[in-house]
């Protein structure tokens, strides 16, 4: 049997690649981010309608498919301000800041599933910290027009929805989960066509179609893999390696900097390494502890 940290692992790795393919994009291809939100919303209610067809929904009942639903939910959120955000900063600089949302996952746990980690826990939280503040600097310093505000939903719309994925593990097939979130997901995309620029640039944008599907596979793809690691492990080790993603930014960003095209504003990579390996090794001792 494959080791659950494996699956935990995955997910942050195919995130990541998720997220320099998404960088390329709106850096090279997209041009309307808000079309292209209602494109990747079309893409992934296709997807979990075509994986629901597949599944067997005897016996499930509407209460237990509300975690899924309600992490869906906090995913399409996340979704509406990632595309935006990545439009307008490196992507380890948003990633860098957002993968602190493990430490409201720590909470979460502590208070409702009697999670409790060691005083190495708290000091691994500081160092995870410094790390944050490491890199806003850096994105102050870079010029990119970022909303901090923003970045701070996404880490509450990060926490959320793993959390409610430890529940929904508890309550539902992870298939059937997965199936859910791609088709809820979808329908709170799709709203972005209320917005007349969205309608009117679709038909310019739809050239654009298959990278939609490809990143909505890519995200269903890291949501499997988060989903196994969740039934296996507690919600507070899961979604700590998750923060591991920014490292794993980190060098696809550079590689794809040099091999496919510009992708950073911030070139310097030993700055933001140096603000990630604080995260990533906080991260690590809140695992260890």
């Amino acid at each position: 049997m494959i080791s659950p940290f494996v699956f935990a692992l995955l997910s942050p790795f195919t995130s990541a690649l998720i997220n320099i393919f998404d960088k390329y994009v709106l850096s090279h291809k997209v041009k309307h981010p808000l079309s292209f939100t209602a494109m990747a919303g079309i893409a992934s209610l296709c997807l979990g309608i075509v994986l629901a067809l597949f599944l067997d929904w005897t016996g499930i009942s509407w209460r237990s498919i509300l975690p899924a639903t309600g992490s869906a939910v906090f995913f399409a959120l996340w979704t509406y301000l990632y595309y935006f955000t990545f439009s307008q900063a490196d992507a380890s600089h948003v990633q860098g800041i957002v993968f602190t949302y493990p430490l409201l996952v720590a909470l979460l746990s502590f208070v409702f599933l009697n999670e409790r980690i060691s005083m190495m826990g708290y000091f691994a939280v500081i160092l995870i910290l410094i790390g944050v503040f490491l890199l806003s600097q850096r994105i102050k310093k870079s010029g990119a027009p970022l909303q901090l505000w923003m970045l701070g939903i996404m880490i509450g719309c990060g926490a959320g929805a793993e959390f409610l994925i430890k529940i929904a593990t508890t309550n539902l097939p992870t298939a059937h989960s997965i199936s859910i979130n791609g088709i809820v997901i979808g329908l709170l995309l799709l709203p972005a066509f209320l917005h007349r620029h969205a309608r009117r640039e679709f038909i310019d944008e739809f050239r654009n179609m298959g990278w939609a599907f490809f990143n909505s596979f890519g995200s269903l793809l890291a949501l499997l893999w988060i989903y196994t690691a969740m039934i296996y492990l507690p919600a507070t080790i899961a979604s700590s390696l998750s923060a591991t993603q920014p490292l794993f930014v980190v060098f696809l960003e550079r590689i794809a900097h040099v091999w496919v095209g510009k992708m950073t504003q911030d070139e310097a990579i030993l700055p933001k390494l140096r603000a990630i390996l604080f995260i990533v090794i906080g991260v690590v001792l809140l695992y260890m502890s």
